[in-house]
């Protein structure tokens, strides 16, 4: 067993380079890059959001949840948590599918106006957990634009 002294080394020693690792992260850029219609009916509208995430930092990440809310026109129309496991690798891109259950209902508001338009604002936000060796860690994500068809 390390006596008391080494032992507070030790601690002194990994909270800075914790603190330099820290100090030196980025955080990864999310943004929307695909929406899809898979399946529709009366009760629920099943979609597929394809996000991309870029990781600037050197090491990369494994995330073992997703959890998001999508606005559509200022109107609330997505609230979404999916415990899905996969990796960001480190100075790249990575494209994620997440899934989405809309109800008709939830797009009422938001849907005349794109329907007019043929076009619709939305806004992306979020956070993703992250498995690190020192626990889970959580980041925002967000991102916002206008889907047009």
């Amino acid at each position: 067993m390390l006596n008391p002294r080494w032992r507070s080394v030790m601690v002194s020693a990994m909270l800075a380079l914790l603190a330099a690792c820290s100090a030196s992260f980025q955080e990864p850029q999310t943004r929307l890059v695909d929406a899809r219609i898979d399946s529709a009916s009366v009760e629920r509208i099943k979609t597929t959001f394809t996000v991309e995430i870029d990781n600037p930092n050197s090491v990369g990440a494994k995330v073992t949840e997703v959890r998001y809310t999508v606005f559509a026109e200022g109107v609330k129309v997505i609230e979404e948590k999916v415990r899905k496991d996969f990796e960001i690798k480190a100075k790249s891109k990575t494209r994620v599918d997440l899934p989405a259950r809309i109800t008709p209902s939830d797009l009422a508001a938001a849907g005349l106006a794109a329907a007019l338009n043929r076009r619709v604002n939305y806004t992306l936000k979020g956070e993703v957990t992250i498995d690190t060796p020192i626990g889970d860690m959580t980041l925002p994500i967000s991102d916002s634009g206008v889907l047009k068809w």
